[in-house]
């Protein structure tokens, strides 16, 4: 028999290289098909995770601007009924429901009292429940000073 030059000798498969190339081959594409398949399945589980977080931090944002929000409606939803309720008309009644309770309960405030125009105390509250006027600790010059400061105002109330 001649001698075959090396085409002929891969095509009729009677090298040993040809046995170990196509497992090798099988071997190296099913490999890539694994990490191609892994790396999809890491992007998804990583997308889920990023919008589970993002979602979590939306929430949170909305629920601080929320709680804010009401917030704010509590404080000034009632500003034109507290000025008529506090100031133009003083109401004691509605004093110790609306105003005292929300100072007490949510501001720990220890001692409440509303003055007149006169700077006389037609409203006091001590620890929550209602006191006589007179029933308030002396606070000195220095409340008189801070009243003084408080009234600088076009209204004068």
């Amino acid at each position: 028999m001649g001698r075959l030059n090396g085409l002929e000798f891969f095509k009729r498969g009677n090298t040993p290289i040809r046995g170990i190339a196509l497992p090798f081959l099988a071997l190296l594409a099913l490999s890539f098909l694994g990490i191609v398949i892994f790396s999809i399945l890491l992007m998804q589980i990583q997308n889920r995770n990023a919008i589970a977080h993002a979602e979590h931090l939306f929430e949170a944002v909305m629920s601080e601007r929320f709680d804010r929000m009401s917030e704010l409606v509590l404080e000034y939803g009632y500003w034109d009924e507290a000025v008529n309720n506090l100031i133009v008309n003083i109401n004691p009644d509605w004093i110790e429901n609306n105003f005292d309770p929300y100072l007490f309960e949510t501001l720990n405030v220890s001692e409440a009292q509303v003055l007149d125009q006169n700077n006389d105390v037609v409203f006091s509250s001590i620890e929550g429940e209602r006191a006589s006027p007179q029933a308030g600790a002396p606070f000195g010059n220095g409340l008189d000073a801070l009243i003084a400061m408080a009234r600088i105002t076009p209204q004068d109330i």
